[in-house]
C-alpha cells in the first residue's frame, strides 16, 4: 500500500470518501475538540440530525486515530482518510491470518492467503467509500470468533465477537455490517449442519441469544438511525427494483476482471458501470489456485467442512451479486432497501481466497514461499504499474482549500451548477465541502435526508433527487429567489456552464460579488439573516438588536433590543429542536414552511435553539447497563476457570482446557 501512495499520493482520497466522509470525518473533530457530541450539523441542509445520519461515525474510534495522526503529521485532515485505509488493511491481513491459521492452514499458507485481502474491491472501490476497508478489516476477525464460539462457547469468546461485529457496526455503513452479519451466519449454520455435532441446536440457540447483547450494546447507534431512517425521503421504504437491482455484475464480466484486468473497456455508459467488472479481482494465483478445490477435497478431507461452507457462501454471493437471487431477496424485509448487487463481489472473493489459500497448503513450503513472492509482484504490478482502467483518479495536492472560504464566510449561499457527480468542480463547495470549511449551504448530500429537511428546503417534494451532489440544476426563476430569501441565502455561486442564470439573478437585484476561474458569485443585498425578526421582510433591519452564535449542538441569540416580537430561525425545524427562554424549553413547533419560529417574551435578552437527541441517553444507559452486566459474567467465567486450573481433582480436565485469553 505503501507503493501504492507513492504512485499516486492520497490515493483514497477520491469521491465519496473527499466529498462526503472527510467532511463528516472533520465535523465529528472539530467537535470532540471543542467539547461537544457532535449531535447536528448546522452546516448543510440548514440543519441536519448529524450522529442519527449513521455514515457520520461518530462513535468510530478509528477514525479519530487517523485524524489525530493526519493532524499532527502533516498539519491539515486530507491524510485521515488514507491513514484509515492502511489501519484498516492491516487489521484486514491481520485478521486472514488468524483466521487461516484456526482452520488449519500453515503459517506461510495463512500469510498468502491473509496478503489477499487486499484485493480489488478493497483498492478500486475502497479508493471512494472509506466503509470497503472497514469491512475488510472486521469480517475476517468476526468468522474467526464465530467459528472459535462454536468449538467452545466461553464467555470470553462470546466477547470477541460482539467486540467485532460492533466495530463493524460503529464504522457507520449499516448495509456492509447487514451484509456481513448474513453471511457469517451462513458460515456457522452451514459449519454446524455438515459437522452434526451433538447438541448441535442447543449450540446454534447460544449463539443466535449474542445477537441481544451485541444489539442492545449498539443502541446508542442503532436507534437514532432506526428513527432516521424511519423519517428519511428514500430509505424509509423499499427501494424500487430497479434500483434495488441496478449496478449488479453478471457472470462474464465476474469472469473479465478476474482474468483480463489489464484491458481497458470502453462501454457507452457512465464510468461506474465501466468500472464494476474490474472488483471481481483477486489476482492470478488466488484465481487459478481456488480451481483446485477438487483436489483438496480428495486429498485432504479435514477441509471438507470448510470447503463447503465456502462454496455456499460463494455461491450465494456470486449468484446475488449477479442478481441471479435478486427477485427472491427483493421480498425479504430490510434486504430489500439494500441497492447495486455488485458490493457482494468482496464476499465472494473472500470465500474464494480462502479456498484458494487451503489449496496452497498442498504444495510445497518453498512454494507457498514462491506464491507469496508471486502474489506481492503481482499486485503492485497491477495496482501501481499498470494504467488505472477501474476508476478514475482525481489528483490532488493537499492542504485543499477552496477560492470561496473567505467570500462565503458570513453568509449561506447557494450552488447553481450542471449538478451531475462526475461533473464536479475544483471549487470545493458542493456536495458536503461546507462542513469542512465550517460554512453553510443550504443544500449538501445526505443519503437519510428527512422528508422535513427535503420539503422545506427544496420547496418542493419531487426536487430532492437533483439536489445530491450539494448543487442545483433546476430552472433559475423568481420563485426560486423567494424562496431562497426566504431560507436566508445571501450568495449565490453559478458555474461557467449555467452563466444564463445570472441575467436572472441581476434582473432580480443580485450584485456581483466576485469572479474566479470563470465562475461569479451574487451576492443579494437585501438578503434576511439566519435569525431575523419574523416582521421585516427584508433588508439589514430585520436583524436589528440580534447577535447570535452557531455552536456544535446550539444556536445562542443574545437580543439587546427587547420588545415583545416574533424571532425566526432561517433552520429547518427538525424533530428534536427546543428553543430555550429563561431556562424553559419547549420543542420547536412544526410550520408550513419548516421555519423555525419562536415568540420572544418582552424583555428577554438570551434565546437559545438547541439540538438534543432524545434516544441518546436511554440507549446509553441500556448499553452500559449491558456492559456491566458482561464484565460480571466475564469476571465469573474467569474467576471459574482459574479454580478449575487450581484442582487437584480436574487434571483431565485441564489437560484438555483450551485456556481463553
Amino acid at each position: 500500500m505503501l507503493a501504492l501512495e507513492l504512485r499516486w499520493p492520497y490515493y483514497f482520497l477520491q469521491d465519496d470518501g473527499l466529498e462526503e466522509f472527510l467532511p463528516s470525518y472533520f465535523h465529528n473533530w472539530r467537535s470532540i475538540l471543542s467539547g461537544h457530541l457532535p449531535l447536528y450539523d448546522f452546516h448543510i441542509f440548514a440543519g441536519i440530525p448529524h450522529m442519527a445520519m449513521g455514515q457520520t461515525g461518530v462513535f468510530y474510534v478509528p477514525e479519530y486515530v487517523a485524524m489525530f495522526l493526519s493532524q499532527a503529521i502533516w498539519g491539515h485532515p486530507f491524510a485521515a482518510i488514507d491513514l484509515m485505509a492502511f489501519m484498516h488493511g492491516l487489521i484486514a491481513v491481520a485478521g486472514g491470518y488468524i483466521l487461516l491459521t484456526y482452520i488449519g492452514a500453515s503459517e506461510a499458507a495463512a500469510a498468502f492467503g491473509a496478503l489477499t485481502a487486499l484485493s480489488g474491491f478493497f483498492i478500486w472501490a475502497g479508493r471512494m467509500w472509506p466503509s470497503v476497508p472497514m469491512l475488510c478489516a472486521w469480517f475476517p476477525w468476526m468468522v474467526w470468533a464465530s467459528l472459535r464460539y462454536l468449538d467452545k462457547p466461553t464467555v470470553t469468546r462470546a466477547s470477541w465477537l460482539m467486540l467485532f461485529r460492533l466495530a463493524l457496526l460503529y464504522g457507520g455503513y449499516a448495509h456492509f455490517f447487514i451484509l456481513a452479519i448474513v453471511f457469517e451466519h451462513i458460515v456457522i449454520l452451514t459449519h454446524l449442519t455438515v459437522t452434526r455435532r451433538v447438541g448441535g441446536i442447543c449450540l446454534y440457540g447460544k449463539y443466535i441469544a449474542l445477537y441481544v447483547p451485541t444489539a442492545l450494546l449498539g443502541l446508542p447507534y442503532l436507534l437514532p438511525g432506526i428513527a432516521a431512517a424511519t423519517r428519511s425521503l428514500e430509505r424509509s421504504k423499499p427501494l424500487s427494483y430497479a434500483e434495488f437491482s441496478s449496478l449488479k455484475l453478471s457472470p462474464l464480466w465476474w469472469f473479465f476482471g478476474q482474468v483480463f484486468v489489464f484491458v481497458q473497456l470502453h462501454l457507452p455508459r457512465d464510468y461506474i458501470q465501466a468500472s464494476i467488472p474490474y472488483v471481481s479481482y483477486i489476482g492470478y494465483i488466488p484465481s487459478a489456485l481456488s480451481l483446485g478445490a477438487g483436489a483438496l477435497w480428495e486429498k485432504n478431507p479435514r477441509f471438507r467442512q470448510v470447503l463447503v461452507a465456502s462454496g455456499v457462501c460463494f455461491s450465494v454471493a456470486f449468484l446475488w451479486c449477479s442478481n441471479v437471487l435478486g427477485p427472491t431477496i427483493y421480498h425479504l424485509p430490510v434486504l430489500n432497501r439494500l441497492r447495486w448487487p455488485f458490493k457482494l463481489v468482496y464476499f465472494a472473493g473472500f470465500f474464494q481466497c480462502l479456498v484458494a489459500t487451503l489449496v496452497l497448503t498442498l504444495l510445497s513450503r518453498r512454494w507457498q514461499r514462491i506464491a507469496i513472492a508471486g502474489l506481492i509482484v503481482n499486485w503492485i504490478a497491477v495496482f501501481c504499474f499498470l494504467p488505472n482502467h477501474a476508476w478514475r483518479i482525481r489528483k490532488y495536492h493537499p492542504p485543499l482549500e477552496s477560492p470561496w472560504q473567505t467570500n462565503l464566510a458570513d453568509g449561506r449561499y447557494f450552488v447553481i451548477s450542471r449538478g451531475a457527480v462526475s461533473h464536479l468542480s475544483r471549487q470545493y463547495v458542493e456536495l458536503d465541502f461546507a462542513e469542512l470549511w465550517g460554512l453553510d449551504n443550504l443544500l449538501g448530500y445526505e443519503p437519510l435526508l428527512s422528508r422535513t429537511d427535503a420539503r422545506a428546503i427544496t420547496g418542493k417534494y419531487e426536487a430532492v433527487l437533483d439536489l445530491h451532489p450539494g448543487s442545483y440544476d433546476g430552472p433559475v426563476n423568481q420563485q426560486l429567489l423567494n424562496h431562497l430569501k426566504k431560507w436566508s441565502v445571501k450568495y449565490i455561486l453559478v458555474d461557467p456552464a449555467r452563466s444564463y442564470a445570472s441575467e436572472e439573478l441581476a434582473r432580480a437585484g443580485f450584485q456581483i460579488e466576485a469572479a474566479k476561474e470563470g465562475w461569479t458569485l451574487w451576492k443579494d443585498p437585501t438578503s434576511l439573516p439566519r435569525v431575523h425578526w419574523s416582521d421585516v421582510p427584508s433588508g439589514t433591519s430585520a436583524g436589528a438588536g440580534i447577535h447570535w452564535a452557531e455552536h456544535v449542538n446550539s444556536i445562542d441569540v443574545y437580543l439587546n433590543q427587547w420588545p415583545s416580537r416574533q424571532l425566526t430561525f432561517a433552520f429547518v425545524a427538525n424533530p428534536g429542536l427546543e428553543t430555550c427562554i429563561e431556562n424553559h424549553c419547549t420543542p420547536v413547533a412544526q410550520s408550513a414552511d419548516g421555519l423555525v419560529r419562536v415568540s420572544v417574551p418582552q424583555g428577554t435578552r438570551h434565546v437559545r435553539l438547541v439540538y438534543h437527541e432524545a434516544l441518546l441517553l436511554p440507549s446509553v444507559l441500556i448499553a452500559l447497563a449491558t456492559l456491566g452486566v458482561w464484565v460480571v459474567l466475564l469476571f465469573r467465567s474467569g474467576v471459574q476457570s482459574r479454580r478449575l486450573l487450581r484442582t487437584p481433582q480436574h487434571t483431565s480436565v485441564v489437560a484438555r482446557l483450551d485456556v481463553d485469553g
